[in-house]
């Protein structure tokens, strides 16, 4: 095997790309009309489509389903589109292949590395979006045309298993979970521990102080339905904990440019039952002063109130005590009776997190006030079961989270599978060459003549712009 019939040449000697056009928004709608046509953009290329629709007319750029199309602008740089017929928008160019390549070939190599690292490295195109003095720059591999559709055929062969099997681990994320919800609920319903309190002479909870609150009694229907064991409690957390509030910088504070030794908690630091620190925000000893009596401690128990993640719930590290908190949280603290560990698990259940939606809907704020909160219901378990629960809790998702670290590895090998195959296909390494196709110099020449008849190839270029991939290679090896 080998690339001894191939030739490396600039993207723009084999292939030329249209900008697409930005008609004004005044001029779209939102459903299909009769004279109107899709205007397709970045977007349209997701999970989830959000047609719009333009007026049909020969100033649009369009394409077939069975064109290319390439991201010109910020994180969608490179990224290579196709399946979709209509008019396209500025921020995509359609990629045009003369009639002697392969258009399966040239969609496999522009995924490649090959032209992946090049076109995203080139600092306009974040802002700027590339332009085809850009892509002059980025060579092209162009082998015998019977070859292309060779290593097309092969490609075609391998590239589904791989990209089956990455579809298979990326179910993994969803089932782990679902697992850990699994957990929760079974935890937080009694399950979990059903064999365990098999035998044993469990204590009721102390504290059996229910609905003494008008909100919780407007909630009863919802969190009564969830059954618990007999010698567990419905409470709420004003029963057993106390609930404080976080606080925002005093007018005209700044946070830090710098790391400072006083932490601020912001909402977007509070995930997966955790603080973040690489999200982290930093404060001054001068505000810190100012707002010091809104710190947490570590093992409090945290409720995000407002915002995208509201109800985000978890425990503080004990290496963020003292650390302040903001007003978009609130903090769970000086707990009686209640397992802290417990006590998260609980708000970060389906069943609690279904209770805060609900909660969340019958307030015309939209978040969840503190009062709220603290006439929030838990079934409380006597305190040697909740320790009980937690330990159990914790080792399953210690398993888990082994199995999640695994799914990472494993999906980094398989993305790298893929870009492997494309690698050594495009080193010649894929198919066997056939020492009667025509050599690539020959297509090429044809290819630069064709593009110089219709005005687009490079006048007067000659036969130096040809560079035979083999004497490409030895030079490299040198």
């Amino acid at each position: 095997m080998g690339r001894e019939h191939w030739v490396e040449t600039s993207f723009t000697d084999i292939l030329d790309i249209q900008g697409g056009t930005q008609p004004p928004k005044k001029d779209f709608i939102y459903e299909p009309h009769e004279g109107y046509i899709q205007l397709l953009q970045i977007r349209d290329f997701g999970k989830k489509e959000f047609p719009t629709f333009v007026k049909n007319s020969n100033n649009l750029k369009k394409c077939e389903k069975e064109d290319i199309l390439i991201g010109r602008y910020g994180a969608s740089v490179g990224k290579i589109l196709t399946g979709k017929d209509g008019a396209y928008n500025v921020a995509i160019a359609k990629v045009v292949i003369p009639q002697n390549v392969d258009k399966r070939y040239v969609y496999f190599y522009l995924n490649s590395y090959l032209f992946q690292q090049p076109i995203k490295s080139i600092e306009r195109s974040a802002q700027d979006g590339f332009n085809k003095d850009d892509l002059q720059k980025i060579s092209f591999c162009l082998p015998p045309l019977n070859e292309q559709k060779r290593i097309v055929e092969k490609l075609d062969t391998i590239l589904p298993k791989v990209k089956n099997a990455k579809a298979r681990l990326e179910n993994v994320p969803k089932i782990l979970k679902k697992f850990r919800q699994s957990v929760l609920a079974d935890a937080c319903s009694g399950k979990l521990t059903e064999e365990w309190r098999e035998g044993k002479e469990l204590d009721k909870p102390i504290i059996n102080n229910l609905k003494k609150s008008k909100i919780l009694d407007d909630m009863s229907a919802d969190y009564e339905k969830h059954e618990i064991p007999e010698n567990w409690t419905w409470c709420i957390i004003d029963d057993v904990s106390e609930v404080k509030g976080g606080k925002r910088l005093p007018a005209g504070a700044l946070f830090s440019k710098t790391i400072t030794d006083f932490p601020y908690i912001m909402a977007g630091s509070l995930k997966n039952g955790t603080v973040m620190i690489e999200k982290l925000s930093y404060i001054e000893k001068e505000t810190q002063n100012k707002i010091k009596n809104y710190i947490v401690k570590g093992g409090d128990v945290y409720i995000t109130i407002v915002g995208a993640c509201i109800g985000d719930s978890g425990i503080i590290p004990n290496t963020f005590d003292g650390a302040n908190l903001t007003e978009n949280a609130l903090k769970i603290t000086n707990f009686k009776d209640v397992y802290n560990r417990f006590l998260a698990f609980w708000l970060r259940s389906r069943q609690a997190q279904d209770l805060i939606k609900s909660t969340i809907l019958s307030c015309a704020q939209g978040k969840l006030a503190l009062g709220r909160v603290k006439a929030f219901p838990v079934p409380l378990p006597p305190i040697e079961e909740q320790h009980e629960i937690v330990r159990r809790v914790e080792k399953l998702f210690a398993i888990a989270n082994s199995l999640e670290e695994k799914y990472k590895t494993a999906i980094a090998r398989v993305e790298k599978i893929e870009q492997s195959v494309l690698a050594k296909a495009f080193r010649g390494e894929l198919v066997d060459p056939d020492p009667n196709d025509e050599p690539a110099e020959n297509l090429l020449k044809r290819i630069l003549e064709e593009k110089s008849k219709m005005g687009t190839g490079k006048k007067n270029k000659g036969e130096n712009m040809v560079s035979p991939l083999r004497k490409t290679t030895e030079n490299k090896s040198k």
